[in-house]
């Protein structure tokens, strides 16, 4: 019972977990429950905590040395690996550091024999008179210079096109809430220096109307993929703005026109289906013809062929009233 007692207080005070300490809190104090068992099973969890707390500082360390990233990425998937020999691979890696000046100073043997020679604190290191045979070689494995990548090189002229925009911008701006020779003056300073940079101008815009024309004219629903191929063909081909404009506005002139005849025929066709008989309005004026007791077989058949053939609800309407009229004219000529 002791040992349960004193394992329960080594497990409250350790930092296995709060999950792992309240499952080994509530069996280290249960009778059947083997208290020897259950120190191993926590002591190797505190051995695997202390272990994975040792691999990432390794992994730490590792990254922050000056090495290629390919043997980083080696030494830290060593390190990961369940049973790795962390001091081993500590001295390892130690081994491939580029050996450095300790004494904190630089060397001058342009007057110094090198092979004897200490050489003074704080002095200049110059190469240009050592003799190569003396000098320290390079490492074999001394890092690169980082070289950009070329996603990295296209994002960083995307920003600074971005920057130049939004100069140039800003600078149109104060240009025209300017005048007199300060207008002058910023008029010239933002023109472009040279004719080429001029042409350059002119064909960007000439480009950006040419994408916008055609941008607009995708966007026509009512365009058929053949007027649109031919819209954009002629955009293509414009030379000028106003021509470019011109084909722009035809086409959208034409999905307008398009699109109204549509709505037209829409609006015209609306009447005929809501006026349609409905199947129940024939059955309704059929009926009733059949209870017009004051006409003969012969009428009701009439009457009931016109309503089988009328294609509008105001027509069963008229074929009933005029049947209900012949009614009631029977009806009175009897009386007489």
């Amino acid at each position: 019972m002791n040992k349960k007692v004193e394992l329960r207080k080594e497990i409250k005070a350790s930092q296995v977990g709060a999950i792992r300490k309240r499952g080994h809190l509530e069996k280290v104090m249960q009778l059947y429950n083997d208290v020897d068992r259950r120190r191993k099973l926590f002591e190797q969890q505190l051995a695997n905590i202390a272990g994975n707390t040792k691999k990432r500082e390794l992994s730490k360390y590792i990254v922050g040395l000056n090495l290629p990233a390919k043997n980083k990425s080696n030494y830290v998937k060593q390190t990961n690996k369940p049973g790795a020999n962390l001091n081993m691979i500590r001295v390892t890696v130690n081994k491939q550091i580029p050996k450095t000046n300790t004494k904190g100073y630089t060397v001058n043997v342009s007057n110094v024999n090198p092979l004897f020679a200490e050489p003074n604190k704080g002095e200049k290191f110059k190469v240009s008179n050592v003799n190569p045979l003396f000098a320290e070689p390079k490492p074999p494995n001394a890092p690169q210079p980082n070289k950009p990548s070329f996603r990295a090189l296209v994002q960083k002229n995307k920003e600074k096109r971005v920057m130049n925009a939004v100069k140039v911008a800003g600078k149109k701006v104060a240009l025209s809430r300017s005048s007199g020779p300060e207008r002058v003056k910023m008029a010239r300073n933002l023109a472009p220096a040279k004719q080429e940079n001029v042409k350059k101008v002119v064909n960007a815009v000439k480009l950006f109307n040419r994408q916008s024309a055609t941008s607009t004219i995708n966007r026509l629903k009512k365009l058929t993929p053949a007027e649109k191929t031919r819209y954009k063909g002629q955009i293509g081909s414009a030379n000028t703005k106003a021509v470019i404009k011109e084909i722009q506005g035809s086409a959208v002139r034409m999905d307008a026109r398009k699109k109204f005849e549509e709505n037209a025929h829409k609006k015209a066709e609306v009447p005929a289906v809501a006026l349609a008989p409905k199947p129940s309005n024939r059955q309704s004026a059929t009926s009733t013809i059949n209870r017009l007791k004051k006409l003969t077989p012969t009428e009701k058949t009439k009457y009931k062929g016109q309503i089988g053939r009328a294609n509008t609800q105001n027509r069963i309407k008229e074929i009933r009233v005029a049947a209900e009229k012949a009614a009631e004219s029977a009806k009175r000529m009897l009386r007489r």
